[in-house]
């Protein structure tokens, strides 16, 4: 329905204004965290760098590990407590759970074009981490695409 969401219990509630303005918050940072992260370990030169990057990559996959694994509780059919329900919520996106971004607020999408989204986003993600690299090579080697 146009300007409906689902909730959990299947039922459609009105979509609170602003809507967009989690969804954009998120891709700015997700976004920026990958630069930043590209930048430290993937530019760097490896030999005059202590192994503090690789250390903080390995924890940020791990972290990354839990929250996926606290986003599947998210979907068990259990009913949460309030803060517990709110964290597991927050941890869904990083299932690539588009339905936390609220995309039905926006626009109308199909379920399958909700579906596609959802297997494209990794996709898209290291797209953009090759076009990173691509403009790092072409700034900083002059074309050198290692």
């Amino acid at each position: 329905l146009p300007n409906m969401m689902s909730r959990g219990d299947g039922s459609c509630v009105e979509c609170p204004e602003l809507t967009f303005l989690p969804g954009l918050i998120a891709g700015v940072v997700m976004l920026t965290a990958l630069t930043i992260l590209y930048s430290k370990v993937g530019v760097s030169d490896r030999t005059q760098h202590s192994h503090s990057w690789l250390l903080i990559t390995a924890s940020c996959a791990q972290l990354l590990g839990v929250c996926q694994l606290m986003g599947i509780l998210s979907r068990v059919t259990v009913s949460w407590q309030d803060p517990v329900e709110l964290i597991l919520d927050a941890m869904s996106i990083f299932n690539f759970n588009v339905d936390f971004f609220k995309p039905n607020c926006v626009a109308r999408f199909r379920p399958l074009a909700l579906y596609a989204v959802t297997l494209l986003l990794p996709w898209l993600g290291m797209l953009y981490l090759l076009i990173v690299h691509v403009f790092a090579s072409i700034v900083f080697y002059k074309f050198d695409l290692r």
